[in-house]
């Protein structure tokens, strides 16, 4: 029972760790695509 709720707590943070990854890109392709923008212009 202890290392099912040790696994359920590690496939959550798991979840969680990708999804702020995911967050963490999508903020990073924007800020990379405005500043590739502003460069052009």
């Amino acid at each position: 029972m202890i290392i099912f709720m040790k696994k359920h707590s590690w496939f959550s943070d798991f979840q969680l760790f990708a999804i702020g990854v995911k967050l963490f890109a999508l903020g990073y392709s924007l800020i990379f695509g405005i500043n590739s923008l502003l460069a052009i212009v």
